[in-house]
């Protein structure tokens, strides 16, 4: 399918190990995918697969992956066990990955969007997981991990849910004191650069969904 599509090689993740506790699943999901890349020489790559919010266990894992298996990067959920993707819990995972150097893919999971107005019509895919990739992407911006890890390389799927046509908006959201909200510390959070530098220049995104 991928020669007759003229794909030259295909990036490997697996959906139960977006948000996997389970360190036993993590392993063999990437072992699994390392046997795919061994039978299929260059057109597979894996993406490695951990416990995000159990540092020790992740960072293990991170390092086997980096090192013995090769990988060129991690995949995560938007969110994880109900916490977002800027939460303090995971700050070692995050560091882990920018100490590797592997990219972070993060891409949404079917349960994002715990509202009752999503219970019709397909819209927890068709709509939540979209706004759940443009969440992460702000408060992943905003909470200034990017300016303490300059060397995090974050890749996100969908466009980051479509956060470009929100831009306008979300710049003038920006304007903390304008809107009342400097002085609050869960709304006041300000990156040190521009927000459009941080969507233009640090974060990278693929174009499916």
């Amino acid at each position: 399918m991928m020669d007759a599509s003229g794909i030259d090689a295909g990036v490997l993740s697996c959906g139960p190990g977006f948000d996997q506790p389970d360190i036993a699943v993590c392993r063999l999901i990437n072992d699994r995918l390392r046997e795919a890349e061994k039978a299929y020489p260059g057109r597979f790559i894996g993406l490695a697969h951990v416990p995000a919010l159990k540092p020790q266990e992740a960072a293990a894992e991170l390092k086997r992956c980096a090192v013995e298996l090769g990988f060129p990067g991690v995949v995560i959920a938007s969110e994880l066990q109900d916490l977002p993707v800027d939460a303090d819990e995971l700050r070692p995972f995050w560091k882990a990955c920018a100490d590797l150097n592997l990219y972070v893919f993060i891409h949404p999971l079917p349960r994002v969007i715990r509202w009752a107005r999503m219970d019709a019509d397909d819209l927890g895919r068709m709509l939540g997981w979209e706004f759940s990739l443009m969440t992460a992407a702000v408060r992943l911006i905003n909470c200034g991990l990017l300016d303490d890890l300059p060397s995090l390389k974050i890749q996100f799927s969908h466009f980051a849910g479509g956060i470009g046509r929100y831009r306008g908006r979300i710049r003038g959201f920006q304007a903390r004191e304008q809107f009342g909200t400097a002085q609050l510390p869960r709304h006041g959070r300000r990156p040190k650069a521009p927000f459009d530098h941080y969507l233009d220049q640090r974060l990278y995104y693929d174009i499916a969904g």
